[in-house]
């Protein structure tokens, strides 16, 4: 997420604000010089509120876990209604940017950007969703494969994933394929409405390798 940074970041949220204020900036005319300064002065005092927020955590830092993925799209209110009307997520955050919001370009080393962000939950797990009005977007296939490169597809634990198949081929998600049930597991892909690839999968034994543990509801 763009805003919400853990406390392991303090460091580099300082560091960032003295590159800010140390920046060298190469002979131009002086009222361009002058509004460089201006602007790196603001990134570096907002880097430093930022990291004043949040409290010290000892000097190393520990990664916890997964926390988000993110799917950019050309359609926000589209995958919301997906996410959280046929998956059951849940809308928790929304907001959005302009394309003169210095920190959060910052933050994503981008130029310009302007964008609406919402964060979905569904139990333990999260996701993003973009939607970018500048720069635009690329176009991409309607249909993703999992064989391309980068990452792939979002994976779901479900239990029942015939049940749950059924509700949803119900609802017009469109699969690869049926359940191919294998001896300790069941999985099946499907497509969100951009052709992002979600899989459902069923774990049969809790001392499976790939077992996430978490309580199941009644």
């Amino acid at each position: 997420m763009v805003l919400r940074l853990a406390a392991a970041e303090v460091p580099l949220l300082r560091a960032g604000a003295k590159l800010c204020r140390g920046a060298g900036l190469a002979p131009a005319p002086a009222r361009i010089r002058d509004a460089a300064a201006r602007r790196l002065s603001r990134i570096a005092a907002q880097l430093d509120r930022l990291g004043a927020a949040l409290p010290a955590r000892g000097p190393a830092g520990v990664i916890l876990g997964v926390h988000h993925a993110a799917i950019s799209t050309h359609d926000i209110e589209r995958l919301i209604g997906f996410y959280t009307e046929v998956l059951g997520f849940e809308l928790v955050h929304r907001q959005s940017w302009t394309a003169d919001a210095e920190v959060q370009n910052a933050l994503l080393g981008a130029s310009g950007s302007a964008a609406q962000l919402a964060m979905l939950r569904h139990r333990n797990c999260y996701l993003e969703l973009f939607q970018f009005e500048t720069p635009a977007p690329e176009q991409r296939s309607p249909h993703q494969r999992l064989f391309g490169t980068g990452l792939t597809h979002l994976c779901l634990a479900v239990r029942n994933l015939d049940a749950e198949y059924e509700r949803l081929r119900q609802k017009g998600v469109v699969f690869h394929s049926s359940p191919l049930p294998r001896p300790t597991f069941n999985a099946v892909y499907g497509h969100d409405p951009d052709g992002n690839v979600v899989e459902l999968l069923e774990l049969y034994d809790g001392s499976h390798p790939f077992a996430a543990h978490w309580p199941l509801p009644e």
